[in-house]
């Protein structure tokens, strides 16, 4: 037998002991396994099941008892809650033991168990029957009327339904407790065994592998002893040829002579292999070293086998690959420099890494382009004056510090949007006193701001100036002239504030001047209305002719009253007149008519009564002593409107004199009674027509 087949041998024995050792140590604990196995099973199977099933039926004859309970119960069946929670805690435990019964027969009991349950069946099915008709019992209860005497019936029937419930429950606690008694029972008896097998088990195991692990360390240091003096041997030629390789010397070889005949054959496999392996290192070398260099290898051609072949393939596919990314780097380059940036490379085309490169610098341009293109919109919505909102996409590094100047940007000029809008709602509000915080907003921005405040304060300075200007003229109180410097447009408001005040002061000045006038009773006094203009003009001119208007009738008054007052009583006013002044003429004529009228019954009536003739004429005398009074009264009615006044009322006076001698004429002159009354109705019209006149001066 050869070196090569006696070790392979005493190998193949080495390991059939262990595998011997390993089979011993696996039936003994598979033996014991399987005695717990079926232990367990048995209690897994039908005691544990059973324990629970048990637990349940316990369990429900507590639960329905706990509802009959509470059925006798007054005060909880007088809680609409609880008296339903009774009726339904009794009609589950009664469910619950006739299920938790069905579950524990199915079961696979052993004899005695099943004895047990037949032991504990009858009294149980007996303890059902009684809680049933207990609960029949307070059904038909709960349907009669409270206190009825059939409701007395069923409370006695049902308290003598729950006392044999009780007497049935006796006999079933102790064949029920039994039974749970002897699973505790048979499940410790189960521990012990299962405890007793697992030492058993244990110590057969640690016999045998003492046993099999001292043979096997025997075995195996002589087998390791033979085979490492070999093995050196081999790995120091190995090693030489590896020192080699990693020095680039692929042409060194391992010394096969150097070893044992049975293991040469692996240095001569060796050897072999790295004459497979030189040729296409070395042809893959140049191409590597050309790559490395980055110029592109052109194709390779020459014919090889195998794994070289492939080798072969992948260099060639790695030149197509480098080949392909070259041209999709220059076609991006291209495309930048023309600025194409939505120029994509197609990294399908590409595998592995250099799909992920060519991926990559798609990313990368996507990177670059994607907050690019996010900025350009940004800036050019600001240039249309469209703020937009602010930018929200995650960005890192630089393309971060962009969106947050961005941002930064964005926020100041909506910073600068609100305060001028702030200030445009406060100047439509008139709140003129309103600035924006400059504060709040930094170089050209706040110059801006500041700005605007600075042009607020120099427009709203004029206007307040303007305003308490406008606000002393509108209740009448003229304000000095504007002295204060002002420029341009301000300077032109400022001027016309002035000439406002100017022509106010004219206006005021000239009707000062008329009152004084018209005062001191020179009612031929007017204005000069060249000194004014606009509507100021008209409003002079207005005056003018009113007074025009009122003293021409009043004139022509005063000279017919003064004719009257000189006995002309055929004088008349002519002039042709309106309203008020309609009415003056009216009057004036009206009292020449009447005093003409009276003067002529008079005369006639001095011919009938001679002894009164001379009060008559005195009468008369004094009515035309009143009436030239009355004239002189009206021509100084012309000097003021106070003087009018206290004239009209001494001709009021003196019609009341002329009244009271026209009595006492009627009184002396009783022959001319007749007479007299006419004169002193003629009288009473002159009388009225005095009052008449004074009401309308």
């Amino acid at each position: 037998m050869s070196k090569v087949s006696r070790t392979g041998t005493q190998i193949l024995a080495g390991f059939g002991l262990s595998l011997a050792v390993a089979l011993v140590i696996g039936v003994t604990a598979w033996v014991g396994q399987s005695s717990i196995s079926r232990d367990l099973d048995g209690v897994v199977t039908a005691e544990l099941p059973g324990a629970i099933a048990l637990g349940r039926i316990d369990a429900g004859i507590m639960s329905a008892t706990r509802g009959m309970n509470g059925m006798l119960s007054a005060r909880i069946m007088g809680d609409a809650e609880m008296h339903a929670a009774v009726f339904k805690l009794l009609g589950t435990g009664l469910g619950e033991i006739e299920q938790a019964g069905r579950d524990y027969e199915a079961l696979p009991l052993a004899t005695g168990a099943r004895a047990d349950w037949q032991d504990l069946r009858r009294p149980l099915d007996a303890w059902l029957a009684a809680a049933r008709a207990f609960f029949d019992l307070a059904q038909q209860r709960e349907r009669a009327a409270p206190g009825s005497a059939e409701w007395a019936a069923l409370d006695g029937r049902a308290w003598e339904a729950y006392q044999r419930v009780r007497q049935a429950y006796r006999a079933v606690a102790k064949p029920l407790q039994a039974t749970l008694e002897r699973i505790r029972v048979d499940a410790e008896k189960v521990h012990e065994r299962s405890s007793a097998n697992v030492r058993e088990v244990k110590g057969i195991m640690v016999g045998v592998m003492l046993v099999g692990a001292a043979l096997v360390l025997v075995a195996g240091l002589w087998l390791a002893k033979r085979i490492t003096r070999t093995i050196r041997t081999i790995t120091g030629e190995a090693a030489k040829v590896q020192q080699a390789v990693a020095e680039g010397r692929l042409g060194e070889r391992g010394d096969v002579g150097a070893v044992d005949a049975e293991f040469r054959p692996i240095l001569e496999a060796i050897n072999q292999t790295l004459d497979a392996y030189e040729q296409p290192v070395r042809m893959t070398v140049a191409c590597v070293e050309r790559l490395g260099r980055g110029d592109v290898p052109p194709r390779i051609t020459e014919t090889y086998q195998g794994d070289f072949n492939l080798i072969k393939d992948s260099l060639n596919g790695c030149i197509d690959a480098v080949n392909a990314l070259v041209a999709d780097a220059g076609l991006l380059a291209r495309a930048g420099v023309e600025g194409r940036l939505a120029t994509r490379a197609d990294a399908a085309k590409h595998q592995g890494d250099f799909r992920k490169v060519v991926q990559g610098v798609n990313d990368t341009l996507d990177a670059v382009v994607g907050p690019l293109t996010v900025a350009a919109r940004c800036v050019d919505a600001i240039s249309k004056g469209q703020v937009p909102p602010r930018i929200t996409a995650e960005y890192r590094g630089d393309f971060a510090l962009v969106k947050d100047n961005l941002n930064t940007c964005i926020d100041a000029i909506n910073g600068l949007v609100a305060d001028a809008g702030a200030l445009a709602e406060a100047g439509v509000a008139g709140r003129l006193a309103t600035r924006a915080d400059a504060a709040r907003h930094q170089g050209d921005f706040r110059r801006i701001v500041e700005g605007v405040n600075a042009t607020l304060d120099a427009v709203v300075g004029p206007l307040t100036v303007a305003a308490r200007y406008v606000d002393d003229l509108s209740p009448g109180r003229i304000p000095p002239k504007i002295t204060a410097e002002y420029r341009g447009d301000f300077n032109a408001l400022k001027e016309n504030l002035n000439g406002c005040i100017e022509a106010v002061n004219r206006l005021v000045s000239d009707a000062g001047a008329l009152v004084e006038a018209a005062v001191a009773g020179k009612l031929s006094t007017r204005a000069d209305a060249g000194r004014h203009q606009g509507d100021f003009r008209k409003i002079v001119e207005g005056v003018n002719q009113t007074l025009d208007a009122v003293v021409a009738p009043i004139a022509e008054a005063g000279a017919t009253l003064d004719r009257l007052a000189r006995r002309d009583l055929r004088a008349r006013v002519t002039g042709a007149y309106q309203g008020e002044h309609a009415r003056i003429k009216d009057a004036v004529n009206a009292t020449g008519e009447a005093l003409h009228e009276a003067i002529a019954q008079v005369a006639e009536a001095a011919d009938q009564v001679t002894s009164a003739s001379t009060q008559i004429a005195s009468s008369s005398q004094a009515v035309a002593s009143g009436a030239s009074e009355q004239a002189a009264s009206l021509q100084q009615t012309t000097a003021s409107l106070e003087s009018v006044m206290a004239i009209t009322r001494q001709a009021s006076d003196n019609a009341q004199q002329a009244n009271t001698l026209a009595h006492q004429a009627r009184a002396a002159a009783t022959e001319g009674a007749a007479a007299v009354e006419q004169m002193q109705g003629a009288m009473g019209k002159i009388r009225a027509s005095a009052e008449g006149t004074s009401a309308i001066i």
